[in-house]
């Protein structure tokens, strides 16, 4: 089951989860206002207010309702029908969709009354059945998300915790960068990991184990709706430098675009004093400006000016 959460005012395509190394042939999608488990064309339409947008690809099928083929050729990807969904539509606006894969040659008539109930049969690779609910960014902004970071020394290992109150179920990102004042840093210098993650029942978690200067998500959650409590542990290695680190969070309930709840909080490594930095220039007989360790060329021309450090930003 494939089921997408939409903004009002926007538009989607609710993509089936079937895979291929090569596909050649159909992908054919039906709508209804009913789950897609009763007699072919039961309930076949969108909810109220909501329509089919411009297709390329996909093409309403003449022998039955609010059914769309999408046809291809070698390819893994695919697409499906554009749904359009207006900025009044009301909060838990439900639909239902199925899909079924249509190798080149086969029986599309059949293939159409299969997509049609889809829902009363277990996903198999080669059809598949979701749901689509339209959810108002009045209620995604009841979510909260509240940080407990406290400070880590160097060579030791602290417990941190995120609380999440998940007004609806979502997917959970959190990375770590340098604090706005800080400069930029690498792998040798943050020598500190993410070694657990615990957060019970209402949350599945991974976790990655690399430095916090990795830069993308080390731990990614999906949750369910409810207070959960993700607490996850960081190992400072021995000798690590002082740094002030800011902590990212990003939760995440619509299935597309880009609109999530975000949160941050700081923390401070106790560790040692940060080494001076420099950068070591220099000039061929060409007038070509170098920087070394490693050996780089950063430009050319006669004059060197001084530029501000750049600083670190989160992907």
């Amino acid at each position: 089951m494939n089921d997408v959460v939409l903004r009002p005012g926007s538009t989607c395509s609710a993509q089936a989860a079937i895979p291929g190394p090569s596909l050649n042939g159909t992908m054919v999608y039906a709508f209804a206002t009913k789950p897609l488990t009763g007699p072919a064309g039961d309930g076949a339409g969108l909810p109220a207010g909501l329509t089919f947008g411009p297709q390329e690809i996909c093409k309403p099928a003449p022998q039955a309702t609010a059914v769309y083929l999408c046809m291809f050729a070698d390819t893994s990807s695919h697409y499906a029908p554009v749904v359009t969904i207006p900025a009044d539509t009301p909060h838990d606006t439900m639909g239902y969709y199925g899909a079924v894969y249509a190798p080149a040659g086969s029986d599309l008539n059949a293939a159409v009354q299969a997509a049609q109930t889809a829902g009363a049969t277990p996903a198999d690779g080669t059809h598949d059945a979701g749901t689509f609910t339209v959810t108002r960014l009045e209620h995604v902004a009841q979510n909260s998300l509240s940080f407990n970071i406290p400070d880590i020394e160097a060579g030791k290992s602290s417990p941190q915790n995120l609380r999440v109150h998940a007004v609806d179920g979502g997917h959970l990102d959190l990375w770590f960068g340098p604090a706005p004042e800080q400069y930029g840093w690498n792998t040798r210098d943050v020598d500190i990991g993410v070694t657990a993650v615990t957060a019970g029942d209402s949350a599945q978690c991974t976790h990655r184990t690399e430095s916090l200067s990795f830069g993308n998500a080390l731990i990614q959650c999906d949750l369910k709706p409810g207070d959960t409590d993700i607490t996850y542990t960081l190992a400072s290695a021995p000798g690590t430098e002082s740094w002030r680190i800011n902590t990212y969070a990003r939760y995440k309930v619509y299935s597309w675009g880009q609109a999530y709840l975000t949160a941050e909080a700081a923390f401070a490594v106790d560790g040692l004093p940060v080494r001076e930095r420099h950068t070591l220039l220099g000039r061929d007989a060409a007038g070509k400006l170098w920087q070394f360790a490693p050996r780089v060329r950063v430009g050319s021309g006669n004059r060197l000016v001084p530029r501000p450090c750049l600083n670190w930003w989160p992907r």
